[in-house]
């Protein structure tokens, strides 16, 4: 009897420090991100644009005043930074200056331009606990120089780009079932878009991908899916946020219709802090005139 209790306890011991072991590598790993870098080529523009996306932060920092995000993003040297949503996390109000001061840090580098996303959008009514504190660090965001919060709103960023921040309905986020967006919602949003200059949408759900190039977006910028759960390597996730298996749109750059989608796999995390062979990213994009248009 001994000698079974005995192995019980061993196998015990081995379970445990294998999962501490666990914990402590998964730790070690969200305190770490990838720059992944994308090349798209397009006949719309004259000149090369370097853009970063950064999307899903959710509070999260990565050395102190995020300093180690902020180096990465200083060598990036940007035309303008675009940002897809929940850079904060709805109930981490603790948290908001954090968030609040590291895009006042972004808007010293170059142009900002803010999406929202579930997150934020989710307690921009004044129904939420939260509103007024999120009211007080969105309109702090929105007041910086440099930066510009658009909520269904567009802005010319150069004479060939405008960029589209899409708000897209708190129904479609909804776990149990995918509320569709509407034929028609971006049309109605945002008219018909002009064919001739590059058209960037963010739109933090990449659920509706098919819809944002049937629509007319040459590249839209999403995040939402935080990459998945868990990936296998080098391939698909299991699982999204929204509890979908193998997600279509986890994470990458895909080609959709006439255009192209670019998800990131996000730098932060939020109810589930775990990221297997899943790494936090920043999205750099290098944008050219296609060779002929030379």
């Amino acid at each position: 009897m001994n000698d079974m209790i005995q192995r019980a306890l061993l196998i015990i011991i081995i379970i445990a420090v294998i999962i501490l072991i666990a914990v402590i590598l998964q730790y070690i790993e969200l305190q770490k991100f990838t720059t992944t870098i994308y090349n798209i080529e397009t006949d719309k523009i004259k000149k090369d644009y370097h853009i970063l996306f950064l999307s899903d932060l959710h509070c999260k920092e990565f050395g102190e005043n995020n300093c180690r995000l902020i180096d990465a993003i200083k060598k990036e040297n940007p035309d303008c930074i675009l940002l897809g949503g929940d850079m904060i996390t709805s109930n981490r109000i603790d948290l908001y200056d954090n968030v609040r001061e590291f895009i006042s840090q972004l808007s010293k580098l170059t142009g900002v331009y803010y999406a929202l996303g579930n997150h934020e959008q989710r307690i921009n009514t004044q129904e939420s606990i939260y509103y007024n504190e999120f009211k007080k660090y969105i309109d702090a965001v929105a007041s910086m120089d440099n930066v510009s919060v658009l909520d269904n709103e567009s802005i010319i960023f150069d004479e060939n780009i405008k960029i589209y921040a899409l708000t897209i309905p708190v129904e479609c986020y909804e776990k149990k079932d995918t509320v569709p967006l509407g034929e028609d919602f971006i049309k109605n949003t945002f008219g018909k878009p002009d064919i001739n200059i590059f058209n960037i949408m963010l739109a933090h759900n990449p659920a509706f991908s098919e819809l944002y190039a049937k629509w007319g977006a040459d590249v839209a910028f999403s995040g939402h899916n935080h990459g998945g759960l868990i990936r296998i390597p080098n391939g698909r996730s299991f699982l999204s946020p929204q509890f979908e298996l193998f997600p279509k749109y986890d994470g990458g750059i895909y080609d959709v219709q006439d255009g192209k989608v670019i998800v990131s796999k996000g730098l932060g995390t939020h109810s589930f802090h775990i990221r297997i062979f899943n790494r936090a990213e920043l999205i750099s994009v290098h944008l050219t005139p296609e060779k002929h248009n030379l």
